[in-house]
């Protein structure tokens, strides 16, 4: 029984233990497609996050996100653009308010979403049959 307590105690204290809070995301883009743009063919990539509030915030500054399968273009940076409580609102009195500026993190069931977005970037070629792939890994 010892034996088996010292291992489970072992195993337990030899893990790097974290929380991000992160909920889900998603990256999008859109191509300016406005022949008189000086961004004209150039695609914008946005990444939004959207976050437990009940606990650390995510990055102020920005992230990059991976290219896959592109022969010369292999990431591309999302500078913070902006970030948002959108928590449900409750009625006072009745149903719990719920909100992120709560300190020390936020009311637990609170919302907050994270929007960064790319400069115009130029995609050159045309993808394979395996497509170019984007993503990022929290």
């Amino acid at each position: 029984m010892r034996k088996i307590l010292l291992f489970f105690v072992i195993t337990i204290f030899s893990f790097n233990l974290s929380a991000s809070h992160f909920i889900g995301g998603e990256i999008t883009w859109e191509c300016d497609k406005d022949p008189l743009s000086s961004n004209y063919g150039k695609y914008t990539f946005y990444m939004t996050i959207y976050q437990d509030c009940d606990g650390i915030d995510f990055s102020a500054t920005g992230y990059n996100i991976d290219v896959h399968n592109h022969p010369s273009l292999f990431s591309i940076n999302l500078p913070f653009v902006s970030s948002v409580d959108i928590s449900p609102t409750g009625v006072p009195g009745s149903t719990p308010c719920y909100d992120c500026s709560s300190q020390p993190f936020g009311t637990f069931g609170a919302v907050k979403q994270w929007n960064y977005a790319s400069a115009p970037t130029t995609i050159t070629g045309s993808p394979s049959a395996d497509g170019w792939h984007l993503g990022y890994m929290l």
